[in-house]
């Protein structure tokens, strides 16, 4: 069953961005819980969305990192649209990725509140993130070849 948010407000460029964003973040392996920060995150799964995903559609246009605070904390998502964020490394909430509807007349999106652009950023785990997902394709792309994965229509994917 769809509801109401995700059949007439979310759109499925943004239903697919955010399935794209959890099976990139699947296989994520932190040497220790809160090795990487949320500002570190975001900015790698927007590159990555940004390059790979074509099926982003008109929200490659308008999808943006925001810097922030959630709730009081230093946070960072992925503003897809007018009103829908994506939050990769959701503060105090699982999933660890969620799609929200910020015009929703909830109390969650009133959490979320715009800062200045963060300086800070450490680009080697965002590297060290990239080298994951590239060493965990190839790992994909060499296994035997009826380990494969596949897509629908039975054609490799690598």
């Amino acid at each position: 069953m769809n509801g109401y948010t995700e059949d007439k407000r979310i759109g499925a460029s943004a239903l697919g961005a955010y399935a794209g964003a959890c099976l990139l973040l699947f296989d994520i392996k932190e040497p220790y819980p809160g090795y990487f920060r949320c500002h570190e995150v975001v900015r790698f799964v927007y590159r990555y969305m940004k390059k790979h995903d074509t099926s982003l559609g008109r929200l490659m246009r308008t999808m943006r990192v925001v810097d922030g605070v959630f709730a009081g904390v230093e946070h960072s998502w992925i503003e897809l649209a007018p009103d829908i964020i994506l939050d990769v490394y959701a503060v105090a909430r699982v999933p660890m990725v969620q799609l929200i509807d910020a015009a929703a007349y909830t109390l969650l999106p009133r959490l979320f509140k715009e800062g200045p652009y963060r300086t800070d950023i450490d680009e080697s785990k965002i590297e060290e993130l990239q080298s994951q997902i590239r060493n965990e394709q190839e790992e994909k792309c060499t296994q035997p070849k009826k380990k494969r994965a596949r897509t629908k229509r039975g054609a490799q994917r690598c």
